[in-house]
This record gives structure tokens, sequence and C-alpha cells, in this order.
């Protein structure tokens, strides 16, 4: 079907903005046009295709084809806007060729004759040349420009733009600075704060500095210019808080954890997920993950590690570092070194673990420590107890100035003031053993008060009792029970009774000899003929004889009224070649500061006799 198109044309136009001629305006233009069908006015949605021409017959095309899809004619009239881009309006006449089809399809109707576009498009080539974006080459410049210096004159003395396009521009030109008053990338030299020098900002608003486009550091104001200005650094999501003042986050942080400051004159210095928060102020974070100074514990310190926390109120404590460590509320002055998952629980002020892994000091407790070791517990108001280190060792409640020094399983009970378990296996002190003792061994108890158990295995100690060895038994006040390693129990039948299970026998140290006591009886080491021991064979000689007495002369019993001498008579003493019998009675008696044996008989006492003597002090 042929389709018929006339078309008239009202008006050619090119509307440019209301700025001033010389600002840029871009390529595109308005034109307005009427168009007929079937000799009226046309109505209706149409497609309309232009195309500019360097004649208005034949001629070359200048630029593409422009296709205005579902244009609404109304009363014959349209209005479209058309852009051909640069270099297409640059001096020379030009015609635009217009064809035109219903929009339900089919063959463009080319219309004719070509219009001729009246000059005002070329304001934007003005306005584009007056802008100078771009280059402009020489072929651009007609007449005596070809070739030549081009110079432009800015009698307004203002540049409009970025000039990103500009290049050799002589700092000079810039109010007169010269280079040197510009901070330079290959570093400045001569800067002096006094001379007013600096690199900064002078109004209330922060300075950043980025890397790769990032905030690397930024430097927040004090706005009542008294305090000190905010660092803030690392990570761009890190955080010092609105109203934040003096407080610093040197590094650290992640997309997903950030580094956080709520209180004033805090440091954040590096790791991640840490956080100080509000009125914890003149705390630090050193690094490390997921730390925490909660609200109000001022005066706080975590070295580092990972989840380590203190808690409000627990103002001045001190985490060193490693994992899940905790400082609970109100125990302020409190310190854990390290380790993993150790508890300062409420309350237990000026309290210190040294490390290892488990240990709780607990509530209400004043100044007590744990050096370290697993899994030790110094319970409620226990305060100013020690707990060196070991496994499993407790210090029940309200056994204050307690000590455990280390080992397995020991244990002393509540209400067990001053007393001391020095290391060992499953020793206790039994509830209110005041001020007693176990110092180490296995599976020993102190039952009562001021007891003592220096080690050994199995034994127990009542009031002011001590028991040592195996499974001594002081069960009476005052005992003292030493047992030894058979292993039968052996225990106290009195109060204040000394009492000894020796299967092996008893030897007593009294100077260079030796007292034993044994199976065979008693036993004095050293004792031989007219020595200076407590037993002695007594040798009588011309001498010592004065009618029927023979006088000894010994240290232990000279001078000495209240000595008591046992004497019997010794045949054959140590093997000597004595071979005397003494065949009468014998007595004793102390006279002028010795002591002398006589014949009960009155005979003479004869030489070469030999008597064992024992001197026991009274």
């Amino acid at each position: 079907m042929k389709t018929l198109f006339q078309k008239t044309i009202l008006i050619l136009a090119l509307f440019v903005s209301a700025h001033a001629p010389l600002q840029a305006q871009g390529t595109a233009f308005t034109y307005q046009g009427r168009l007929n069908f079937n000799g009226a006015p046309a109505a209706g949605n149409f497609d309309l295709r232009f195309a500019v021409w360097d004649a208005n017959t034949n001629g070359n095309q200048l630029g593409g084809t422009l296709t205005n899809s579902t244009t609404t004619v109304t009363n014959g009239l349209f209005t479209v806007t058309l852009d051909f881009g640069a270099g297409i309006f640059t001096g020379p006449d030009r015609w635009l060729e217009i064809a035109a089809r219903t929009n339900s399809g089919g063959a463009f109707t080319l219309l004719t004759p070509r219009q001729a576009i009246a000059p005002t498009p070329y304001a934007i080539f003005a306005g584009s040349a007056s802008n100078i974006t771009g280059v402009i080459n020489s072929a651009q410049l007609g007449g005596g420009f070809v070739g030549n210096a081009f110079q432009f004159t800015n009698n307004r003395n203002v540049f409009i733009g970025d000039g990103s396009g500009l290049s050799g521009v002589n700092a000079n030109s810039l109010n007169g600075l010269q280079a040197g008053n510009f901070w330079q990338t290959t570093g400045n030299a001569g800067t002096s704060p006094t001379n007013g020098n600096f690199l900064g900002t002078t109004d209330s608003r922060p300075l950043e500095l980025r890397v790769n486009g990032v905030r690397a550091l930024r430097l927040e104001p004090d706005l009542t210019g008294i305090y000190a200005p905010n660092l803030l650094g690392g990570s761009a999501v890190n955080l010092i808080a609105a109203g934040v003042k003096g407080s610093s986050i040197v590094g650290g942080g992640e997309s997903l954890y950030r580094n956080a400051i709520y209180s004033d004159w805090a440091v954040i210095s590096g790791g991640t997920r840490n956080s100080i928060e509000t009125n914890a102020a003149y705390s630090i974070i050193g690094a490390g993950n997921w730390n925490t100074i909660r609200t109000n514990a001022f005066d706080s310190v975590i070295g580092g590690g990972s989840v380590n926390t203190i808690e409000p109120d627990a103002s001045m404590g001190v985490i060193g570092g490693g994992t899940q460590n905790l400082i609970q509320s109100n125990a302020f002055y409190s310190v854990i070194s390290g380790g993993n998952g150790n508890v300062v629980q409420p309350g237990a002020y000026l309290s210190t673990m040294s490390g290892g892994g488990g240990n709780t000091i607990g509530r209400i407790n004043s100044g007590s420590t744990i050096g370290g070791g697993e899994e030790n517990t110094i319970a409620q108001s226990a305060n100013s107890s020690t707990i060196g280190g070991g496994f499993s060792n407790t210090i029940q409640t309200n056994s204050a100035d307690g000590t455990i020094g280390g080992g397995v399983l020991n244990t002393i009970e509540s209400n067990s003031v001053a007393s001391t378990i020095g290391g060992g296996y499953q020793n206790k002190i039994v509830a209110g053993g005041m001020s007693s003792v176990i110092s180490g061994g296995e599976a020993n108890t102190n039952n009562g008060q001021y007891a003592t158990i220096p080690g050994g295995q199995g034994n127990t100690a009542g009031y002011f009792g001590f028991a040592a060895g195996r499974n001594a038994r002081a069960v009476h006040p005052g005992a003292f029970v030493w047992s030894d390693s058979f292993g039968s129990v052996f225990s106290s039948t009195a109060i204040n009774q000394f009492a000894a299970q020796a299967r092996g026998g008893v030897l007593f140290n009294a100077g260079t000899n030796n007292v034993e006591i044994a199976s065979g009886g008693l036993k004095v080491t050293g004792a031989g003929i007219n020595t200076g021991t407590t037993a002695f064979t007594h040798l009588t000689s011309a001498a010592t004889i004065v009618g029927n007495q023979t006088t000894i002369n010994n240290p232990f019993c000279n001078n000495d009224p209240d000595a008591i001498l046992i004497v019997t008579h010794n045949f054959n003493p140590g093997g000597a070649s004595v071979l005397t019998l003494h065949n009468h009675p014998i007595g004793v008696v102390y006279s002028s500061g010795k002591w002398k044996i006589y014949n009960d008989d009155v005979s003479n006492m004869a030489t070469n006799i030999a008597f064992n003597v024992l001197v026991i002090k009274n």
C-alpha cells in the first residue's frame, strides 16, 4: 500500500540553554515540524528518521541516521530532539533529510526536499570552542592560526572546571605561589610549624588519609579546643563514637569485625573485634581478637589474646593475654596474666591469676592468688589465700589466708583459716582446721586445729597433733605419732602421747654416740673401757681403789649427785683378757663429786675388775 506524506516545515529551531553564549551546551538541538497525512494534519504515533547531508541534493551524509520511534503527532505538529554528535556542524551549510512511516511498521517514505538547517545550531559549535573542552588541533583553526601558537586571554581571571585537561601551568599563575609553597611528592625541606608550615586543616572538619581510595587514617578534632583529637586508623569500619575525645585506634579491624571505642582517652592498638565500652576511660586493648573492656571498667588493660573480657565496674583490671579469661564485675585491681578460661568472680578485688587454665577465684574475695596450673579454685570469701599451681586444688569458703603450694586434688575445707598444704595428692584439711599444716604426701588428713602432717601416706592428725610416716593416727589432742612403712594403722592411745612404731628399732644420736633401741635391747655406739659416754665399762686399777671402793670418773655423772647409775659386772669386757670374776655384792655411792662402786660385804676391791655402767641423767 502506498502511503502519502505531505510535510510542511514550520519552524527549524535549535534551543540552547539560557546560560551565557560561551558556556558548553552539548551537540543536541530541538526540531519542530508539521506532518500531513492524506491531505490533513496527521494525528497519532509515527516513526521519523533523520539524517544530515552536506548538500540539498546528492552530496554526502554526515554522521549517522537517527530514528525517533513512536513520535506523537498532535494536529499535525511534532517536536523531536536530535543529536548527531560532534564534528557535524563545523562551519559549512547543512541539510536535514526526513523520512516517515506509521508506527505499525512498513517502509519509510522519504520526504522532499531536504530542509536547510538555519545557523542557530552553530551556537553549539561556538559554545564548545569557548569552553575549550577536549583537544583543539591546528586543522580546526582557520586563517593565520594554522600551525601557529594559539593564546587565550582570560579577562575575568577565572577558570571553570577541575583543570584536568591543563598541563604545563606555572605555579606563579596561582596567586603568585612558588613551587616551594606546595607539598611535594618527592619530599619537603625547611618546613617549620613555628613559621606557619603544617599539613592539615584549619576548620572543625576531620582530616583523612586514604590508600587505594579507602580510609586508612582519620584525625577527628575536639570541637571544644580543650582536649586531644581522636586518631582513627586501620580498617575503614573502625569506630570512635561521637563525642569521644582523646582516643586512638592505631590499626587493625576488617570489613565485618571492626575495633570500636566509646570512651575518652582510650586506646586500641590493633587486632579485630576489640571494643572499649562507655565510661571505661584511660583503658587499653593492645591487640588480639574479640577482647572487650566493658562499661565503667576505667583504667583497665587487655594486652592481647582472644575473647578476653573485663566486665562492668571491674576498674583497673588487667588481662595480659591468653584466651577466654574473665575478670567479672566489681573485681577491681585484679590481674589475669594469661592462660585459658581463668575467672576472677564478682567482687574478688585485688586478686591475681598468673596463668594456667580453668582456674577460679571466687566472689567477695580480697587479695587471693592462683599462680597457675589447671582447674584450681579459691572459693568465696577465702581472702588472701594462695594456690601456687597443680591440678584441681581447692580452698573452700571462708578459709582466709590459706595456702596450697601445688599437687593434685588437695583441699582446705571451709573455715580452715591460715592453713597450708604444701603439695602432694589428695591431702585434706577438714572444715575448721585452723592453722593446720600438711606438707605433702598422699591421702593425709588434718582433723583438728594446729595439727601437723609433714608428709607420708594415709596419716591423720587431730588438735595440736603430729602424724608422720604411713598410716600414723594422732587421734588424741597433742599426740605425736610416727609409724614406719609396714603399713598397718598405728594410733595414739592417750592425750599428749609420743608414740612410734619402728620395726627396725630406735636409734638416738647423743653427740658422737648413738643410743639404739632395737629388738636386741639398748645399745650405745662408741661405748668402751673408761670412755666418756653414757654407757661405758669401768676397769678398776690401783689408782681408783681405796679399800672396798673404786672411783668412777665420767663427765656425765661427775658432780651430779642426782644421776642414776645402773652397774653390772662384766667378766669379759669387749673381749679383753681381764677374765677376773668378781663374786661380791656391789652398790654405788656419791661422795666428794664422784660416784663410787663398793663391795657390799666390805671386802677389799680387787684390780682389773670390769663393771658395765649406764648413766641416766635425772
